[in-house]
C-alpha cells in the first residue's frame, strides 16, 4: 500500500469520527463554534454538524423543524437518519476506490451529503453513489419520520414519471413517494399537501400501509387547493407509503405537513386547522372512532361521535362547506366559539355562511360513523351578494335616466330572503341606483324574479314581479333591485329610466279634445295599455295598467263614452282621488248627464296583468230641453181643422235623464217640443215596436215644469196614449220615455184639435 493511500484512509477515519460525534446521543461530543438544533438552525443538520442555509428548502423543513438526533450506526443527513456513508468502510475522502471492494456495494446513499465529496470512484468501484432516495416508486420512497406529533417536509413533482394513481385520481400526472415512519400510540393522523405555487400542482394525495395498494385518496379541486388526510394510525405505530400526485398535466413544488396524536380532532383542546390553499381546502376522512361531546341544533344523531376543526379569517369572507358520504352523512354545524355560538347547522350536504367576519371559528362533524369527504371553500363577497355589497346599476344618462343591460350570474349567491315575491331558500342578487327627477322604471330578466324597493335594501316594496317589472312615476331617490331564481345561473338584465309618457299618470294626462271644443261634440283616442303603468281602479273594475285623459267643459252637458277593451270610468276634480261619475266596461257604454262646466278625467284601464290596444269613443251633448226633437204638424187627411205630427225613433241611444209620475224611472227618454198659437186639446199616441219596451209618455210646459199629463202603455197592448183638455197657447214638452227601464223602438202620433 502506497504512503498516499494510507494517509487517504486516516483522514477518511477522522472525518467519520467527527461526524458521528455531532449526532450521536450516547456519545456526546463538545459543542461545536454553532451548535445545531432546532432551536437555532434556520435549515438542517448537515452528516458532518454543520448547519444548513435555511434559505432554500429541503427535507428537513423550514426553521430546522426536521434536525434530529440519531442513534446506533445511523448519523444525521438531510434531516433524517441515514447509514453513514460508504456503509461505515473507511470514507474514500474523495479519492478512487482502486478497486478495492466494496465500493459503496448497494448501501443507502449519502442522503443528500456529498458523495464521496464528489470524485468519481475511479478504479473499478462501479459508479458514483446515487444520492438520496428520489421518491420514484415503491423501490425509492423518501423516507419522512413523525417527531413528537408532526413532520414538515418539502418536494416537487416536476419531472418526476407517472408510476403511480390513487382511487380518486393520479392518472397523467408525475408522482413522488413517502415512507412515512409512525411511532407507537400516534392515534389520528392528518396529512395536507399544499402547492408553493400558483398555476403549478393540483395535487392528488393517497396513502396506505402497503405501497401498492393505498387505501384513502384525497384531489384538490383547484390549483393551489390542499389535499388533506384524515385517518386512524395501528397502536403499535408503522410504516404507511404517502403518494403525492397530480391531475394530469400539473406539476410543481409542494409541502407535507403531518400531525398525529391521539387526541387530535376529539375536543376543543386539540382541533384540527383546516388548512386553506387559495381559499379551498379538501378533506377525505376514514373511519376514526369520535367521542361524543356536542350536537348541533339540527343534529339528528344527539349521542353519536364527533370531531371539531378550526379555521381562521383574516377578513370578510363567505365559507361554503359541502359534505359527501359513503353511508352516514351526518351533521355539520359551524360555531363562533368552539362550545358554542353556533352560526349554522345541516343535517344536508351543504352548510353556508355568509360574510364572516375577521377572527376564529369552529367548524363541527358529528355523524354515527363511516368515511366521508369534506369540501371547504372561503371567498370574498361578490358584488350584488348582500346588502352592503349592492351592485350599481348604472344608467345611460346617470341620475336622469336612460337604459342599461347588464350580464351576470346568481351562481354562487346566498339567499337574503329580500326578494319579495321570489324563492326563499334560493340565490339571490341585488343591484342599486339612484334618481334625481321623477322617472318610469322597466326591467327585465328571464327566468328571474324582480323585486324593487326603496330608501333601503330591506325597505318598501313598491313592486315585484316574474321575468317583467314596472313601476310608474319613481320620485327622486335612491332603490334596490332584487333579482332571485330558483334555478341559479347566467342571466340578462334590461333595464329603463324614461320620463314619463302623456296619459302614463296624472302628471301628464293625455288631452281628450272634442270636434266642438269646450262646447262638446265627438272625441276619439287610440292606445296601448302595455306600454303603460297601473296608477288608478275604478269601481266597475281596472286593476291593471291603465291611460288617463283630461277635458274642459264651458257649458252642462251629457256626457258618453266607450272602449273596446278593459274599462273607463270618469272623474271630476283631482285626477287620482275626486269622486267618479260614472264606470263602465267594453260591453256597456258609460254615461254621465248633466256635467257642470269644468275640467274632467276620463281613465282607461286593464284587468290585472297588462293590457292591450284599444279605441276609446266619446261625445258630449247638450242637455235634452236644450235641443229638443221638433213636432211638426200638418192639417189632416179629412181636410178639417184637426193637425198630425208623426214621428219614431229609439230610446236606447238615449240618456236617462228624467222620469214622468205615471212611469220612466231609469228609462232612457227622448223630448219633443211643440208650441201652439191658439188653444188646443192634444192626443198623443206611442206605439212600441220593440218586445218588452213599454212606453211611457207625459207632458210638460217646460223642461223642469210640473207635468200636465202622463200615461203608460199596459203590459198587454204596449201602446200609451195620452189626452189633455184645452192648452193655452205656448211651448210644450212632450216626453217618450220607458216604463221600469224599458227601452226601444217607437212612433209617435200626435194630434191637436
Amino acid at each position: 500500500m502506497s504512503l498516499q493511500r494510507v494517509l487517504a484512509r486516516l483522514l477518511g477515519l477522522v472525518l467519520l469520527s467527527l461526524a458521528l460525534q455531532a449526532c450521536r446521543p450516547d456519545e456526546p461530543a463538545p459543542s461545536p463554534p454553532q451548535a445545531c438544533g432546532p432551536s437555532n438552525c434556520e435549515g438542517c443538520c448537515r452528516v458532518d454538524g454543520q448547519c444548513m442555509a435555511g434559505t432554500a428548502l429541503s427535507l428537513c423543513g423550514r426553521g430546522g423543524e426536521q434536525c434530529q438526533t440519531c442513534t446506533g450506526a445511523r448519523v444525521c443527513g438531510a434531516g433524517v437518519c441515514v447509514a453513514p456513508p460508504d456503509a461505515g468502510n473507511t470514507p474514500d475522502a474523495g479519492l478512487p476506490d482502486a478497486g478495492n471492494p466494496p465500493p459503496d456495494a448497494g448501501n443507502p446513499p449519502d442522503a443528500g451529503n456529498p458523495p464521496d465529496a464528489g470524485a468519481p470512484d475511479g478504479g473499478g468501484g462501479g459508479g458514483v453513489d446515487a444520492g438520496a432516495p428520489s421518491g420514484a416508486g415503491c423501490s425509492e420512497p423518501i423516507p419522512l419520520k413523525v417527531v413528537d406529533g408532526g413532520a414538515y417536509v418539502v418536494g416537487d413533482t416536476t419531472g418526476h414519471g407517472d408510476l403511480g394513481a390513487g382511487p380518486c385520481g393520479g392518472a397523467g400526472g408525475g408522482d413522488v413517494v413517502y415512507e412515512l415512519q409512525l411511532p407507537p400510540r400516534s392515534g389520528n393522523m392528518v396529512v395536507t399537501v399544499e402547492p408553493l405555487t400558483s398555476g403549478g400542482l393540483r395535487p392528488v394525495v393517497y396513502m396506505g400501509p402497503l405501497c401498492d395498494t393505498p387505501r384513502y385518496c384525497v384531489a384538490a379541486g383547484t390549483e393551489k387547493g390542499t389535499a388533506t388526510l384524515v385517518s386512524p394510525t395501528p397502536a403499535s405505530g408503522g410504516k404507511y407509503y404517502l403518494w403525492v400526485d397530480g391531475a394530469p398535466g400539473s406539476a410543481g413544488p409542494y409541502s407535507i405537513r403531518v400531525a398525529s396524536f391521539n387526541s387530535l380532532g376529539e375536543s376543543c383542546g386539540s382541533p384540527i386547522e383546516l388548512p386553506f390553499g387559495a381559499g379551498e381546502a379538501n378533506l377525505s376522512v376514514a373511519e376514526t372512532s369520535w367521542i361524543h361531546d356536542t350536537h348541533g341544533s339540527c343534529e339528528t344523531w344527539t349521542s353519536s361521535g364527533d370531531h371539531v376543526y378550526r379555521l381562521t379569517v383574516d377578513r370578510v369572507q363567505n365559507l361554503d362547506v359541502r359534505v359527501s358520504a359513503t353511508s352516514f352523512l351526518g351533521n355539520t354545524y359551524l360555531r363562533s366559539v368552539c362550545g358554542g355560538g353556533e352560526l349554522a347547522c345541516t343535517g344536508g350536504n351543504v352548510l353556508r355562511r355568509q360574510e364572516l367576519s375577521p377572527g376564529t371559528y369552529y367548524l363541527w362533524r358529528d355523524s354515527p360513523g363511516g368515511t366521508y369527504d369534506l369540501y371547504a371553500h372561503l371567498s370574498d363577497p361578490l358584488p350584488g351578494d348582500s346588502c352592503s355589497m349592492a351592485r350599481p346599476l348604472v344608467f345611460s344618462d346617470g341620475e336622469e335616466g336612460g337604459s342599461v343591460t347588464e350580464s351576470a350570474t346568481t351562481e354562487g349567491m346566498f339567499d337574503n330572503d329580500l326578494s319579495g315575491c321570489g324563492t326563499l331558500n334560493t340565490p339571490d342578487l341585488v343591484y342599486t341606483f339612484t334618481t334625481s327627477k321623477t322617472l318610469d322604471f322597466r326591467a327585465s330578466a328571464a327566468g328571474h324574479r324582480l323585486t324593487l324597493r326603496s330608501a333601503t335594501c330591506s325597505g318598501t316594496q313598491l313592486a315585484c314581479g316574474a321575468e317583467n317589472l314596472a313601476v310608474g312615476a319613481l320620485p327622486p331617490g335612491t332603490y334596490y333591485l332584487w333579482l332571485d331564481t330558483s334555478t341559479p345561473g347566467p342571466f340578462t338584465l334590461s333595464a329603463s329610466l324614461t320620463p314619463a309618457a302623456p296619459g302614463d299618470t296624472c302628471a301628464s294626462p293625455e288631452p281628450l279634445v272634442f270636434s266642438g271644443g269646450t262646447l262638446g261634440g265627438d272625441a276619439e283616442a287610440r292606445g296601448n295599455l302595455s306600454t303603460r303603468f297601473h296608477n288608478s281602479s275604478g269601481s266597475c273594475g281596472g286593476t291593471g295598467s291603465d291611460h288617463v285623459y283630461s277635458f274642459t267643459t264651458s257649458t252642462p252637458l251629457n256626457f258618453r263614452a266607450s272602449t273596446s277593451t278593459g274599462y273607463v270610468y270618469l272623474r271630476s276634480g283631482d285626477c287620482a282621488s275626486g269622486p267618479e261619475l260614472a264606470c263602465g266596461s267594453s260591453s256597456s257604454i258609460l254615461e254621465a248627464t248633466g256635467l257642470a262646466a269644468g275640467t274632467y278625467h276620463l281613465w282607461v284601464d286593464s284587468s290585472s296583468g297588462g293590457g292591450a290596444s284599444y279605441t276609446l269613443r266619446a261625445a258630449l251633448t247638450p242637455p235634452l230641453c236644450q235641443e229638443p226633437l221638433p213636432l211638426v204638424f200638418r192639417s189632416g187627411d179629412d181636410g178639417g181643422t184637426a193637425r198630425v205630427a208623426t214621428a219614431s225613433g229609439h230610446t236606447a241611444s238615449a240618456f236617462s235623464t228624467t222620469q214622468g209620475s205615471c212611469g220612466g224611472s231609469g228609462g232612457r227618454d227622448v223630448v219633443y217640443a211643440l208650441e201652439l198659437t191658439e188653444p188646443r186639446r192634444l192626443d198623443v199616441k206611442v206605439t212600441s215596436d220593440t218586445s218588452g219596451f213599454r212606453p211611457a209618455v207625459y207632458l210638460r210646459a217646460s223642461c223642469d215644469a210640473d207635468e200636465l199629463a202622463c200615461a203608460v202603455a199596459p203590459p198587454v197592448s204596449y201602446d200609451a196614449t195620452l189626452s189633455t183638455g184645452s192648452l193655452p197657447p205656448g211651448k210644450y214638452y212632450l216626453w217618450v220615455d220607458g216604463f221600469t227601464g224599458s227601452a226601444g223602438v217607437y212612433s209617435l202620433t200626435a194630434t191637436l184639435n
